[in-house]
């Protein structure tokens, strides 16, 4: 009798301690590392002088030459990415930038691996970027997934829209390698002003591209996944199709 009488206690241990505090029933673990990742930029002003239009081919000649590197070193360690790109009259001026998010040492790798890029110090040495700004690693900022989108979106959108930002930028850097692997396959041995020159013819096509196959590729695949949804445009407040 005894001897039942501890079984079945070692059996009523055992089941304590195999199952889960009641509160935790149900609940999805949290993300381990959720807490010290966040996002972290890297903007580089581009000279614009005064009656010019903006230079816009030197934003794809640091895309693909500074931070493309950047990406295929520390790709693993990036969890979302994208490029964000303004031109306005102002004191910011023309600006080219790359957001990540990344825990905070390897943001500072990234950083590093940007600064010591000697295509960059080329570009500042020769007065093309102005200035380069690099965020305080010893504290994050932005924390959530959501921190970087427009806070005039629903929720939904602000989480989401990261992950479509980034296939975007990819996509946008993808063209723009494939279409510096012809030049430089038919143009050997460039310098770094012939580099430069060569963006610009490189930047003409990009943008060819864009006005002619993007609006199918694009815009109306988007229409498509959301079911054909006229798309409401705010500021002529009409309904448009793709």
């Amino acid at each position: 009798m005894r001897k039942l009488y501890v079984i079945s206690l070692l059996f009523l241990v055992l089941c304590s301690c195999a199952v889960s505090p009641r509160t935790q029933i149900g609940k999805p673990a949290a993300p381990v590392t959720a807490a010290v990742k966040g996002w972290w930029y890297a903007r580089f002003q581009i000279q614009w002088p005064e009656d010019s239009k903006p230079s816009w081919y030197i934003d794809a000649a640091i895309a693909d030459q500074v931070i493309k590197p950047a990406l295929r070193t520390y790709e693993t360690e990036i969890d979302l990415w994208r490029f964000h790109r303004r031109a306005v009259r102002d004191d910011v001026g023309h600006q080219f930038s790359f957001i990540f998010y990344t825990n905070q040492q390897s943001a500072n790798l990234i950083y590093s691996n940007i600064k010591e890029n000697p295509f960059l110090q080329l570009l500042q040495s020769g007065g093309q970027v102005v200035k380069v700004r690099y965020d305080d690693t010893s504290v994050i900022k932005k924390p959530n997934i959501q921190d970087t989108s427009d806070p005039r979106w629903s929720i939904e959108v602000q989480k989401s829209w990261p992950y479509f930002i980034m296939g975007a930028s990819n996509m946008w850097l993808d063209i723009l390698d494939q279409l510096w692997n012809e030049y430089e396959q038919q143009h050997p041995s460039l310098t770094f002003e012939t580099q430069l020159e060569a963006y610009h013819n490189i930047y003409d096509s990009l943008t060819y591209l864009w006005q002619e196959e993007c609006g199918h590729a694009l815009l109306h695949h988007l229409y498509a996944l959301f079911g054909y949804v006229p798309v409401k445009v705010r500021k002529a407040d009409l309904l448009m199709r793709f």
